[in-house]
């Protein structure tokens, strides 16, 4: 009987323990993912703030932008370093964007194909 009423006082003090002490090291886990999620947010938004030239004129403006351009890039690549574009025209075999001053680029099986800078 005496064993019984030790297992009924022992155990569950060492279960809320051990609970705590998983419930601290994922805590720790947490926090060190969501610092390193800073990080690398802060870095993304040092390298997209250097797209924008000083009179915060759209990034497509900026030459050095277009020059930044691969072919083979993608959609959501060319955005990031042009901007969104002022109009989309959907071809039968392309995907054409344009910007402002005459600049534009087309796609072809959703990859940057050329581009006619500004």
């Amino acid at each position: 009987m005496v064993i019984l009423i030790l297992a009924l006082i022992v155990v569950p003090g060492w279960t809320q323990e051990s609970e705590i002490s998983r419930l601290r090291a994922r805590l720790s886990d947490l926090e060190n993912r969501v610092q390193q999620l800073e990080l690398l947010i802060k870095r993304d938004e040092s390298a997209n703030s250097s797209l924008v030239n000083e009179n915060a004129s759209p990034p497509s403006t900026n030459r050095a932008n277009w020059r930044r351009l691969k072919v083979g890039m993608t959609e959501d690549e060319v955005r990031r370093i042009l901007g969104e574009p002022v109009r989309v025209f959907n071809f039968s075999f392309a995907l054409g964007w344009n910007y402002p001053n005459n600049g534009s680029v087309i796609f072809r099986n959703d990859r940057l194909a050329e581009w006619i800078e500004p």
